[in-house]
């Protein structure tokens, strides 16, 4: 299935997996059919928020075909390791209430 897309290590792209694209976005890669009617493999275009507010499932979703990027922007990853920034926390002096630290 697919064009033989690779990845930026050459290794070969299938449907199911998740891409890590230059720009820093994950995208899950899904099995489609291009404009000659043969199987292809693309990554989702839909606005999720537009499919659900419209009752909008599955066979609506529009896709991305894979040759719209170049395989040095794209490398497979096995999960998507998203960091989780704790905010800074603030060095200001506690205040006091009544008399008393709060």
């Amino acid at each position: 299935m697919g064009m033989g897309y690779k990845d930026q290590n050459g290794n070969p792209i299938r449907e199911g997996m998740m891409l890590l694209f230059s720009d820093g976005t994950y995208e899950k890669v899904y099995a489609t059919v291009n404009s000659y009617g043969e199987d292809d493999l693309g990554i989702n275009a839909s606005n999720e928020d537009y499919l659900r507010a419209h009752g909008l499932g599955e066979m609506d979703r529009e896709y991305y075909p894979l040759s719209n990027f170049s395989a040095k922007d794209i490398l497979i990853v096995f999960e998507p390791t998203i960091a989780q920034e704790k905010p800074p926390k603030h060095n200001r002096p506690r205040k006091k209430l009544w008399g008393r630290e709060r």
